[in-house]
């Protein structure tokens, strides 16, 4: 057990000691790659949380800038943080009898919240954390019990993700008729105000234009804005070998916009920004359509948009899926868990 009792998320110069039995391993690309590849999903299965740039947007801050890593034996999971809890992201593979207790001890050493989001976990890994909970006297609640946010209970799969079929969306799109009706009248619509668009990159931009326009889109919501600043310093490294592709629209010299994706396996890939001004309608349309075409040309076919915290966030995303869309990947929808430790903190 630590000794030492620490503020939640100290800063890289506090110093305590980590509990034994897990290893606690910065997030960085090397270590990411390496310790994923022993538990990647079968090909052309689009799963979303698969990809880097989630990774480090969703672990962002814990311990180290990008993250940390998890590991045991046979199991290794994302750790982030949410409004002072620890939050496990995408485990895979097989919960050791010991992880919970272990887990209890972090966040008795860290003076977090008592309860421990887990976020991404598919059907098998909820089953083996409700089967251990039980042995270990931890208890699970259900999200809209202790919740992520009011307005969005299991965070971004409060909808379900939307996987886009590249193929069958350029095969109708000018077809006509009533399929994608609703993208082709946003499509004209921008197009019909002829404006000129160049495509650029945070590299060109320079990360804290990016950052200004960000704070622009977003007004007040500072917590949006600090999602995407692991990916502007992932994005404006120099290009080697890597599986991601950005572009930022630029009308007149100013960036409105931010859209970029990660290959996810060799079919598909995640899109993890599609932000585009409120000032010119059918830009994140138009701009999204781009994004796809790029997409297509490095041979994806399916292109997994992600889940919603809103409804009106999914309708957007809905809107690039044809009604008969014959596509072969559905998208998931991995409802968030959240276990509660103070049973065995001895806590009310």
């Amino acid at each position: 057990m630590p000794s030492t009792v620490v503020q939640i998320f100290p800063s890289r110069s506090a110093k305590f000691q980590l509990p034994d039995g897990i290893g606690f391993c910065p997030l960085t690309i090397a270590n990411f790659r390496r310790r994923m590849k022993r538990f990647q999903p079968p090909p052309g299965t689009a799963e979303y949380a698969s990809s880097w740039l989630y990774f480090t947007q969703a672990c962002r801050g814990a311990l180290t800038p990008y993250g940390t890593l998890l590991e045991q034996r046979d199991f290794v999971a994302g750790l982030g943080r949410h409004n002072g809890h620890w939050v496990i992201v995408r485990p895979r593979g097989r919960l050791s009898a010991d992880f919970l207790p272990i887990l209890g001890q972090f966040v008795r050493a860290t003076n977090a919240r008592p309860f421990v989001f887990v976020k991404k976990a598919d059907s098998s890994m909820r089953t083996q954390y409700a089967d251990s909970a039980r042995v270990n006297n931890v208890g699970v609640l259900g999200a809209n019990t202790y919740q992520w946010d009011r307005n969005a209970p299991h965070d971004d799969d409060t909808f379900p993700e939307v996987v886009v079929s590249l193929p069958d969306l350029f095969k109708t799109l000018p077809e006509g008729g009533r399929r994608l009706r609703r993208l082709r009248s946003k499509l004209r619509r921008f197009e019909l105000q002829k404006v000129p668009i160049e495509l650029s990159t945070v590299r060109d931009i320079g990360r804290d234009r990016v950052m200004d326009m960000l704070g622009f889109h977003f007004e007040s919501d500072h917590s949006n804005v600090e999602s995407y600043v692991n990916m502007l310093k992932i994005l404006s490294a120099p290009a080697s070998q890597d599986t991601w592709g950005h572009f930022i629209p630029t009308i007149r010299g100013e960036p409105v916009g931010l859209f970029a994706y990660d290959r996810i396996d060799g079919l598909s890939a995640g899109v993890y920004a599609a932000v585009a001004s409120k000032h010119y309608p059918g830009l994140g349309e138009t701009m999204m359509l781009k994004l796809f075409e790029q997409m297509r040309a490095e041979g994806v076919s399916f292109a997994n948009l992600g889940g919603s915290e809103t409804e009106g966030l999914r309708d957007y995303k809905r809107k690039f899926v044809a009604p008969d869309d014959t596509g072969s990947v559905r998208g998931r929808r991995h409802r968030i868990l959240v276990l509660d430790f103070r049973p065995i903190l001895k806590l009310e």
